[in-house]
């Protein structure tokens, strides 16, 4: 029943694309900042290529950060915080 109410409600469709594509943008900016460049991604997530890759991973999860590790490619793949896991991660890239 809930899920039918969702897939009928264009309203929160809508308003849930935008929000996406705001805290995207949001992610790839608080990215950038800290050198971090992201070369692909979606809404949810963004793919960062970097050969300190892994160091970046030990780094964030020393803080409960967890972010994707590929090895073969050296790169990491961050999902959007949740609405309280910005500052954390914000905190996190200032002391890499």
């Amino acid at each position: 029943v809930i899920a039918q109410q969702a897939l009928n409600d264009t309203i929160w469709q809508q308003k849930a694309r935008v929000q996406l594509a705001e805290n995207s943008q949001r992610l790839t900016i608080l990215l950038m900042r800290y050198g971090l460049t992201p070369h692909a991604g979606t809404t949810l997530f963004q793919y960062v290529p970097t050969n300190a890759a892994q160091a970046w991973q030990r780094h964030l999860s020393k803080d409960g950060i967890w972010v994707r590790l590929f090895s073969e490619i050296p790169a990491l793949r961050f999902g959007l915080p949740s609405a309280d896991g910005w500052d954390r991660l914000e905190n996190a890239l200032k002391k890499y």
